[in-house]
């Protein structure tokens, strides 16, 4: 079992596709804490921010479902994480920043 104090903490900013429903954005979202856990994150919360219009368009969206997750995880374990991310296609963006 990894050490406590090896782990960092983390948010990541996810932003879903305004045709994401409130149920698929959920479960994507609990799919994500689950892959966190097994990655051995600890101290996942999940937060669910509602939609939002964005300044300019991404990917030709202009309205988004935004998720904010927070976790402790060792950096090592971020590649896996952020890879997992970049395969979803009901993703337009991602932004995960390092907590101090």
């Amino acid at each position: 079992m990894e050490s406590q104090n090896n782990k960092n903490s983390y948010t990541c900013v996810l932003l879903f596709k305004e045709g994401a429903n409130k149920t698929n954005t959920q479960l994507l979202t609990f799919s994500y804490a689950q892959f966190l856990k097994k990655l051995g994150a600890i101290d996942i919360r999940a937060y669910n921010k509602s939609s939002y219009t964005l300044a300019y368009p991404i990917k030709k969206s202009t309205k988004v479902k935004f998720i904010e997750v927070s976790f402790s995880i060792i950096p090592e374990a971020l590649n896996l994480f952020t890879r997992k991310l970049r395969l979803d296609e009901s993703l337009l963006r991602f932004f995960l920043t390092k907590n101090d």
